[in-house]
């Protein structure tokens, strides 16, 4: 495995996205409060996302909400080598809790 440098908010992300993915902003802010059990802000999570596109574990989508009834919405999605490194992370975490 080589080395995969992540904080604990980009991990939180990639799991929640591995959890529901395909999501826009705000989705994700409450599935990471929902695996936090504590308040994040909105601005913390797009930055987050940001960075994860940087290391394209994440890629994201623009999309039309008028059917919704809303504006435009920037819906993300975890590439192929997120999902290997949010499974990655989860196996060493695993190990690690174990003992």
């Amino acid at each position: 495995m080589k080395e995969i440098k992540l904080n604990i908010g980009e991990l939180v992300l990639l799991e929640a996205l591995r959890r529901q993915n395909d999501q826009y902003g705000f989705q994700l802010q409450k599935v990471v409060e929902e695996i936090l059990q504590s308040k994040r802000s909105l601005g913390g999570v797009y930055t987050t996302l940001h960075r994860l596109e940087t290391k394209k574990f994440v890629i994201p989508k623009w999309e039309d909400g008028r059917n919704s009834g809303g504006g435009r919405r920037r819906f993300y999605k975890l590439t192929q080598e997120g999902k290997k490194v949010c499974d990655e992370m989860r196996e060493v975490l695993g190990r690690i809790l174990a003992g």
